[in-house]
């Protein structure tokens, strides 16, 4: 696993170069956990996520 910035997890998502990433309340998977400003919406909020991705490849 690799640590992301949280601020290059927007484009990591939208890209579809990761399938999960982990933040406070555990893992999220895309597609089928909810994730937020998907789709539209902006979070003007503390960032808080942690990512982590086992490649960017």
């Amino acid at each position: 696993m690799v640590e992301v910035f949280p601020e290059k997890l927007e484009a990591l998502i939208a890209s579809s170069r990761v399938c999960s990433f982990e933040r406070n309340g555990g893992w999220v998977a895309l597609g089928r956990d909810p994730v937020r400003g998907h789709p539209g919406g902006v979070y003007e909020g503390e960032e808080r996520r942690q990512c982590w991705v086992t490649s960017l490849d």
